[in-house]
């Protein structure tokens, strides 16, 4: 019996990113858990064992990033526009290793942005 093997965790971010602009808006903790969502998909997509895997030298922690110019009326949309950049990442050609590192990046900057707008969304419904 011929079973479907798991699917790369690039293409499960990438189809998580997807399915969440249906379900726009997001709160604060769906979007912080979208970010811890692709921090995980990258760590899974750390081990060897896999086909295409990503370099271990990829650094996943997580870095500050500075959102406070967006205004409270535009942080939806903001999110929204983030988690749209996914659509060009799931154009990257994933069989080298320098394009795979490449979308890590850029999913890991994402994932930085999202929590930061998160805290914004927080503070101002505190």
């Amino acid at each position: 019996m011929n079973e479907n093997p798991a699917k790369h965790p690039f293409y499960v971010i990438i189809d998580d990113m997807a399915s969440t602009l249906n379900r726009m808006p997001l709160s604060a903790g769906e979007i912080t858990d979208l970010a811890s969502s692709i921090r995980d998909g990258l760590r899974q997509a750390q081990n060897p064992n896999l086909i295409y895997f990503l370099s271990e030298s990829v650094d996943l922690s997580p870095k500050s990033r500075d959102v406070e110019n967006i205004d409270e009326s535009r942080l939806h949309e903001e999110v929204e526009r983030v988690i749209g950049e996914f659509i060009v990442l799931s154009q990257f050609d994933l069989y080298e290793m320098n394009s795979r590192i490449t979308f890590a990046k850029h999913c890991l900057e994402i994932a930085d942005t999202l929590d930061a707008l998160a805290c914004r969304i927080r503070n101002y419904i505190v």
